[in-house]
């Protein structure tokens, strides 16, 4: 009503009730002067009023939150054969918890799990399990761990570290993705060193990299990397100066060429942005990579293989609330989750339209 409160009803009780920002402060209720409104197609309200525009969002909160570290992000998480959820925090500590999501212990740098707090050997930012039941954990700073099950809750870890008098160690301690190709190759993606294969003989570990057999690899540009992708027989590798793609069916390092592409201002379907924090690819095929400061972008050449891949991007002008993306996953009905910088948002792919989960649903 004019000069009145907003009043949303509840169908439970069946009656009209006043909003308040603060349900434990009378004084927090809200008293909008609209005049003109609009319903948009994700429920959301828009008015203006004596100025400005103003949006309420109606959603109910759909999202459950467990503080871990408070201060401290969270940077890796990998559900594991036996379907437990590790989580690794920048705090320096990675938690493992039940299917039910109790809370199962927390890794040591000496291999077991602890049921107090207990810090591992460094921040982990990847953990990827092999189909033999080995962990691989890259970490920030301190370099590559391989860890494989002795015992119940035990692990051996073998640690790796560049050594500079060693030309085949890991080029570079600050890892930042790991990824196994269809070839089951393990791929290490470095952000101070660029892409290492692991080369595994005889229980003896070599890095093969830019310095010793890639001697084509871009470094330049390539030496920081975010993202490990892999479509169509091409290894695709998020950078902060870029997208590198190379074929997968090479024999020897010096003879694979690798293709570069970056942001062209004047050309619209070049990427948004240089810097890829991560690329998917969804069950039907569709290829995205998120940029920071740009937004997702869809793959739309048919080959990989080039310095001039055509993406269409899909920014705020779609309704993504953030354009500083991170990461995509795809749930059972084949919708889209992209996560922002302080959002979540659900893209449909059919109608190229996206659904905005802010840090907690309320009236703005």
């Amino acid at each position: 009503p004019r000069r009145g409160t907003l009043g949303y009803f509840d169908y439970k009780e069946q009656c009209l009730k006043t909003y308040y920002a603060d349900p434990a402060l009378p004084e927090t209720r809200f008293t909008p002067t609209m005049l003109l409104h609009f319903l948009d197609r994700q429920g959301n309200l828009w008015y203006t009023g004596t100025s400005g525009l103003y949006r309420i969002t109606l959603r109910p909160d759909d999202i459950r939150y467990r503080t871990l570290d408070a201060g401290h992000d969270t940077r890796a998480l990998m559900t594991d054969r036996h379907n437990r959820l590790w989580v690794a925090t920048k705090g320096g500590y990675v938690r493992i918890f039940n299917a039910d999501l109790t809370l199962e212990g927390y890794l040591g740098s000496d291999g077991a799990i602890h049921k107090t707090p207990t810090r591992f050997v460094g921040n982990v930012y990847k953990i990827l399990e092999t189909k033999e039941g080995d962990l691989w954990m890259g970490t920030r700073l301190r370099g590559l761990c391989h860890l494989q099950p002795v015992g119940e809750n035990r692990y051996r870890i073998t640690h790796y570290r560049h050594d500079p008098n060693d030309p085949f160690s890991i080029s570079g301690d600050s890892v930042f993705d790991l990824f196994i190709d269809s070839r089951n190759r393990l791929w290490v993606g470095s952000y101070d060193g660029g892409i290492n294969l692991v080369q595994q003989d005889a229980g003896k570990v070599r890095f093969l990299h830019a310095g010793n057999y890639f001697s084509q690899y871009p470094i330049e540009l390539g030496a920081n990397i975010r993202a490990i992708e892999e479509k169509d027989d091409a290894l695709m590798l998020g950078t902060i100066s870029g997208l590198i793609t190379f074929p997968l069916d090479f024999t020897e390092g010096k003879q694979v060429p690798f293709y570069i592409n970056r942001m062209r201002p004047e050309d619209s379907y070049s990427l948004p942005a240089n810097d890829i924090h991560s690329m998917f690819t969804d069950s039907r095929g569709d290829c995205y990579a998120m940029s920071f400061t740009g937004g997702i972008c869809r793959v739309l050449s048919p080959s990989l293989l080039s310095d001039s891949i055509r993406f269409h991007t899909f920014n705020n002008k779609y309704g993504l609330q953030s354009e500083l993306t991170h990461t995509m996953r795809e749930d059972r009905n084949g919708m889209l989750w992209v996560i922002s910088e302080n959002s979540i948002n659900r893209f449909n792919p059919k109608t190229e339209s996206f659904e905005s989960y802010g840090e907690r649903q309320r009236i703005y």
